[in-house]
């Protein structure tokens, strides 16, 4: 199970609608797809939502209702281009560092663009 504090893998679940987190440390956040974020070894709120967009920000680029929950999660108002651009940047656990710098900086887009260059 998560280590993580409850609250954070609360609001998580509460994000995502019919989400569930099985004994092996995965967030379920569709059965039907089988879209999952592990999160059992999470230690930080940082750690989990580094997940979120890591894991989640490719299927969420065509996906308005996942992208709704991640903003709600995130509290964010992430459109469809910048997911896209925080998938091309981020997605697929990519750059821990940067997806962190990201999250630290209240999701400053400008950083994904500076990586460009």
């Amino acid at each position: 199970m998560p280590k993580l504090i409850d609250p954070a893998v609360y609001k998580l679940l509460g994000s995502f609608y019919g989400s569930y987190l099985n004994p092996w440390g995965e967030c379920i956040i569709s059965r039907d797809t089988n879209l999952y974020i592990r999160i059992g070894d999470c230690r930080s709120e940082t750690e989990l939502k580094c997940r979120v967009l890591s894991g989640l920000s490719r299927e969420a680029c065509n996906d308005e209702s996942l992208r709704r929950s991640i903003n709600e999660y995130l509290e964010t108002d992430f459109t469809e281009d910048e997911m896209e651009k925080i998938y091309e940047y981020l997605g697929n656990y990519r750059s821990r560092k940067l997806t962190k710098r990201f999250i630290e900086s209240g999701y400053d887009m400008n950083l994904l663009t500076e990586e460009q260059q």
